[in-house]
């Protein structure tokens, strides 16, 4: 039983909307998954269009602003747990949730998750719990360009030119510092994952270079939908 305030039910809708993707990936598997996590997007980037005033943090959700508990809630504990490690995650949210099942007042509030969470993340991730759980932070990410060419070994190598800018409420002059994770898929011409990269990037303009065994035909930049990215059209590029 969450206390009666702000970020009330983040503590129940939005874990409980986290574990609802989990169960669905298991009965569905990946790809499904994935439309339902892009349903929530889509769910979450409409229903802030009809914010009357500003939009709050996810950890101060109001109880009418569904939107964002279950919209932006299930994206925000679906990139801790990818980057964190989903056993990891649930085991965290298990023992907060024993430490005050069935207790009395003082009832739990979405500070008290935030704090359990923030002390079983590593330094390099607590960049994510700011963004998703504590700030409203949007990511433009896009693909500008990508070479590929055939080796005389037979490998291919593909250099993609990207461009990463993260910002704070809707304003992408107030342009946040980067040291963060992106994820990059690349797949064949049968629309088959040939190989997901992980990196982390410092710079708002990136060039990447990967060897692959098997000829791309198609880039997507955050194909999971880790960042909140209001603008997708532009992180696919065709071969």
């Amino acid at each position: 039983v969450p206390a009666d305030a702000f970020g009330a039910i983040m503590l129940s809708e939005s874990v409980t909307e986290y574990i609802s993707l989990n169960i669905f990936e298991k009965a569905y598997g990946k790809e499904k998954a994935l439309q339902f996590l892009q349903m929530q997007r889509e769910r979450y980037l409409k229903g802030r269009t009809k914010e009357a005033n500003n939009e709050p943090p996810l950890y101060l959700v109001k109880g009418e602003q569904q939107y964002l508990a279950y919209g932006k809630g299930t994206m925000a504990f679906n990139t801790l747990g990818h980057y964190l490690g989903k056993v990891k995650l649930h085991d965290v949210l298990k023992r907060f949730l024993n430490k005050y099942a069935n207790k009395e007042a003082p009832y739990p509030t979405s500070i008290n998750l935030i704090n359990h969470i923030k002390k079983e993340t590593p330094r390099e991730l607590q960049y994510l719990i700011e963004d998703m759980f504590e700030t409203v932070t949007f990511y433009d990410n896009s693909i500008n360009n990508v070479v590929s060419k055939i080796n005389g070994d037979g490998m291919h190598t593909i250099t993609a030119n990207i461009s990463i800018l993260k910002y704070r409420n809707d304003d992408k002059t107030n342009e946040m510092p980067l040291n963060d994770f992106v994820e990059i898929g690349i797949y064949n011409s049968n629309n088959e994952l040939i190989s997901i990269e992980k990196i982390r990037v410092d710079n708002k303009e990136n060039e990447l270079t990967f060897t692959l065994k098997e000829k791309p035909s198609k880039i997507i930049l955050d194909p999971n939908y880790l960042t909140i990215d209001k603008t997708i059209d532009d992180n696919i590029f065709k071969l």
